[in-house]
Formats: C-alpha cells, structure tokens, sequence
C-alpha cells in the first residue's frame, strides 16, 4: 500500500538474499565464542519480573487472545515517554524493528522513487527499498575519512524523485553517533524538500555519554519516522517488539493498514514484558552501559598492541564498533574505498552494505589470534568462561576477515548444551 492518491506498479521486485542473517542461521546458535551480534547482553523473564513487584502474577493473567493493531494501551504509553513530542496514540507497534523497514518502505515508496540510504548499513535499509522498485541512492561514509557525515554529498544525492531519507543514529556498524549540527542540518534538508526522515534509532539511549544523546527526529521533524526496538540498547532481542513513530497522521494510517498484511498485531505476552522492561529501563541501560564501559578498555588494549593488523576508530555510542584491517584498505575485494574489518560489540548482531558485503558472505569470525582470545575473552565475557569452548583454527580465520563489527556489551553467546 502506498499513501492515498499514489498508485502502485504492479512488478515485483525480487529481494535479494540477506546474506549475514543467512550466516547467522547457520553459525548463531552453534559457535563457541561470538563476536559479532549486535544487541546488549540479554537477561531471562525471571529477571525482568524481579523489575516490579507483582509482575509475575499479572504475566500470569495475560490474555492470549489478539492484542490492539497499534499496540497495547500501556506498551504505547510506555513508548511514548521516550519522546518529547510525540505521544502514544502516535506510535504503531511492530513485531520487531526489520517489520518497521518493510512497512515504512512499503507504504511510502513505489517505482520511480528515488531514496537515499546512509551506508554502511543494515542490509534491508538498502535491500527493502529497492523491493520496492524505487531507485536507491547511497550516502556514503568511508573509514579513510573518520566515518564522517559529507552534508555537500547528501545535498548532491536529492533530485525531484527524492522521497526518503534513511538514517541510523546512533549508527550501526561504526558505534558513532552525529554531531547534534549536523543532524540538525540533515533534518533541515529534508524538511526543505518535503522528504520522509526515516530515523533508525535503535541503538538510542546507548549513548556513551548521555550528554551526547540527540533528540529523536520524530520530536524535530512533522514528516519524521522514528524507528525504535527493545532488543538492541536494552538487550531483548527474545521479545520481537519494534516500533515506529511520528506525527505524521497519514503516513502512520498508512503503515498501519499495511501491517494488517503482514502480522496484524504483536504477542501479548511480549507487550505485557516489554512495557515492563521500557517502564524500568534505566535498570537495563545502567547495566550494558557498565558492560561497555568496561569492555572498551579491554579492546582499546587488544588494537595497540595488533596495530599491525588493525586500526580502530573508537565508538562512541551503542555496544558496536567497526574496526578496519589495513590489508584490505588496498584489497581489490574491497568495494567504494571501505576498509573491512573484524568486530567486538557488546553483544549485537552484525550489519553490512552491499559495499562490505564480501565479509557478510565470508561472515563474522573470531577478530584476534587465539592467544590475545585467551588474554582478552575473561574480561570480556560475563558468563561463566569455562562454558565457552575455543574455537578451532582460529588464528586461520583473522586472515579472512575483512568489514565487521566487534562486540563491546556482553558474554559471547555460548552454543545451547
């Protein structure tokens, strides 16, 4: 469905597969040390119940009948009060961020559109719009360059097809976050040419300094999209809970009747835990900060002393960094000028543009050598070591990493047994 009064080619436009997921349902579940996921250490339902007194018996009286298409009354409001401006009858619950893509994208764009994708990016940021048969322009930032955000470049990118403008602050996979001018130089663009501001904000709140924090462009911008999720920055991926935000009435009716073609409505025991856990979630944001902050030391040691094989551009916000080889800086593999690179979160699951996507195919791998593991994996992990198993021939796969994200905010994740 696109917005009223615009029509709907009737092609079909092939999405591409996506080649890290489809690496990560190989390897996710089975790999003894990983680091490259990209959400905070999660927690059990026990836990997130210990967040309010009689939480467990009203999880037990939760109906399992259908919620409300939008979401939940109380998860709404519990959303809402990350914004300013923007209230609860204001926000449309997803089942998970990627549904919030699919339904943006889908609702608003058709054939002959022209979008502008900032890169490097999670994949569906690129693949999904061009599904759409909208023509998708990227906005590149390169490592060369300190990641930087070229305002000249973007102003470059619009034409008069221009429809939207895909954004991801904190930014997923460098861990850097813009400066509060340019992101409100970039809003300024888009306001001028009528464009959709898609925010992707999964990581906010993740801040490494909160002081850094930028307000949430749905509370800047009337056209603004705020795309938000409870598995990144606070660590519950399990729960499958997305959501979008903005003031814009028609285009929310709009991702909103598209939705009743794809999930309708979300679990309800997933709403009752992520209301919860959004209404107590200073206590899940002290906690992965603490783990970011005490794991970015770890790995600030672990690139001096491998100067020779890595270079570092330290994040400065979410559980994600993008470290580069210097090797592949000059790799014929490597697309547009982009180093590739290893990766060290904090838990989170990897990101890659098409422009790295020779790494997505290779995947993820163990980043250092098998002795700096043995050093580094104790104060990174914050689960029992001796349930993580060494992977083998470790030292073989550094050679064949190239653009990935590192993993600063929790344990590596251990194979089920």
């Amino acid at each position: 469905m696109a917005w009223p009064g615009r029509g709907r080619d009737t092609d079909v436009v092939e999405l591409s597969p996506f080649r890290i997921e489809r690496f990560y349902a190989q390897y996710e579940h089975s790999t003894p040390f990983m680091l490259s996921s990209s959400d905070c250490e999660s927690r059990t339902i026990a836990e997130l119940l210990e967040l309010e007194p009689d939480a467990h018996g009203r999880l037990l009286e939760c109906w399992c009948g259908y919620t409300e298409s939008p979401g939940g009354p109380g998860l709404r409001q519990a959303i809402a009060s990350l914004y300013e401006r923007t209230g609860a009858e204001e926000v449309v619950v997803t089942s998970c961020a990627e549904e919030g893509i699919f339904l943006l994208y889908h609702a608003v764009l058709r054939a002959g559109d022209h979008v502008i994708v900032e890169t490097p990016c999670y994949e569906s940021a690129l693949e999904v719009a061009r599904s759409t048969g909208a023509e998708v322009s990227q906005w590149r930032r390169r490592y060369e360059d300190g990641w930087a955000h070229d305002l000249d470049a973007l102003a470059d990118l619009i034409r008069p097809a221009t429809r939207l403008l895909y954004l991801n602050q904190p930014h997923n996979p460098t861990g850097t976050l813009m400066a509060r001018p340019v992101f409100e130089h970039v809003i300024g663009l888009a306001r001028a040419h009528g464009l959709v501001l898609f925010s992707d904000e999964v990581y906010r709140e993740l801040e490494h300094d909160p002081a850094d924090r930028l307000p949430s462009a749905c509370d800047l911008y009337e056209r603004a999209v705020s795309l938000g999720s409870i598995s990144k920055s606070y660590g519950l991926p399990g729960l499958r809970i997305g959501w979008i935000a903005t003031r814009d009435g028609v285009l929310r009716d709009a991702v909103a009747a598209l939705k009743d073609y794809t999930t309708i409505c979300a679990s309800a025991p997933s709403e009752f835990l992520t209301a919860l856990a959004l209404r107590n979630r200073h206590v899940l944001l002290d906690r992965n900060l603490a783990i970011v902050r005490r794991n970015l030391p770890v790995l600030d040691g672990f690139f001096e002393r491998h100067a020779e094989t890595f270079e570092w551009i330290r994040p400065t916000a979410s559980p994600i960094g993008f470290p580069a080889s210097p090797e592949s800086m000059t790799s014929p593999g490597t697309a547009h000028g982009s180093p590739r690179s290893a990766s060290c979160s904090c838990q989170a699951r990897s990101t890659t543009s098409p422009a790295t996507s020779a790494s997505a195919s290779a995947g993820p791998t163990c980043p250092m050598p098998s002795d700096s593991l043995r050093r580094t994996s104790p104060t990174l992990n914050t689960a029992t070591p001796a349930r993580a198993r060494r992977q083998p021939k470790a030292e073989q796969r550094v050679h064949d990493l190239r653009h990935d994200r590192v993993r600063l905010g929790g344990a590596y994740r251990r194979p089920a047994g």
